[in-house]
């Protein structure tokens, strides 16, 4: 895939929440909950990642009377308390999040690509992890309609509006450029969206990771910036594009990865579950 072909899109996904439909006047309390922001929370036992029956039909009960739509989009974010080691944690509450993704498009009948799950460990606490009540609050996932996602989790800092736009017209100079393959000319205009806040923004890490990536820079950098949009903002298709590329050249480096695989079965290629993990279970 090409630059201008990874970077045609990134106007759409510059604004990507979305606008809820005046249709929705008449709802139940549940619905509300989740439409307005407070995320349908689903506990978890300590070291476990199975959805249970309870909880399986309250996924379906609450997101299937919200009547999802085509366009409609969710997160679903999985966390831990902080018992045990960290990366074990951060594996476990992306276990979490995918159960409860597989229950949503498996329950609902909706298309995968409308459903992305995240692991946030035990960063994001609601519950104090010195008590037995408060880890057990700890150990959760939280779905949100993507058009809701909180400050919180986006974990965007707000700017001035005037500023916003600014820099939001630098971005774009920026792709521009970058399908122009002038990667120096889009890397000053990043520089200069930076000076005045860009560095706040998903759409700014982004493109300037992109940016390093044909610019040659070295990957763990590149990462660095694509994990912080991906952090304000999980649904930027070009950091996650670019990161999967990165991880795809790393496995071939390492030779994980080879011309024979997938030839015929004593060579098939092995399936590796790739995390769309932000930070980095109990």
């Amino acid at each position: 895939m090409g630059c201008h072909r990874a970077l045609k899109n990134l106007s759409i996904f510059l604004g990507m929440i979305m606008v809820l439909s005046s249709a929705h006047v008449c709802r139940s309390a549940d619905e509300a909950a989740i439409i307005d922001g407070a995320p349908l929370v689903i506990q978890f036992d300590s070291g476990k990642a199975a959805v249970n029956d309870a909880d399986r039909a309250k996924i379906r009960k609450r997101l299937g009377d919200h009547g999802l739509r085509a366009g409609d989009k969710i997160l679903v974010v999985g966390h831990t308390d902080n018992a045990g080691e960290a990366k074990k944690n951060l594996k476990l509450s992306y276990q979490r999040a995918q159960a409860v993704r597989k229950e949503i498009i498996s329950g609902l009948g909706i298309n995968d690509k409308q459903v992305i799950a995240i692991g946030r460990a035990d960063e994001l606490p609601v519950g104090d992890n010195k008590t037995h009540t408060g880890r057990a609050k700890n150990r959760r996932v939280e779905i949100y309609l993507a058009q809701v996602v909180s400050g919180r989790l986006k974990g965007e800092n707000q700017l001035i509006d005037t500023n916003r736009v600014a820099i939001e017209a630098l971005v774009q100079n920026a792709v521009t450029k970058l399908r122009k393959k002038d990667i120096q000319g889009a890397l000053r205009q990043l520089d200069t969206a930076r000076a005045q806040g860009g560095d706040q923004m998903a759409s700014w890490h982004a493109i300037y990771g992109i940016a390093g990536y044909y610019a040659g820079v070295p990957a763990s950098k590149i990462k660095t910036h694509l994990r912080a949009a991906l952090k304000m903002d999980p649904f930027n298709v070009d950091a996650r594009d670019f990161l999967g590329r990165l991880d795809a050249q790393e496995k071939v480096a390492a030779g994980r990865v080879t011309m024979e695989m997938g030839r015929n079965e004593e060579q098939a290629i092995a399936i590796l579950r790739l995390h769309l993990v932000l930070v980095g279970t109990d």
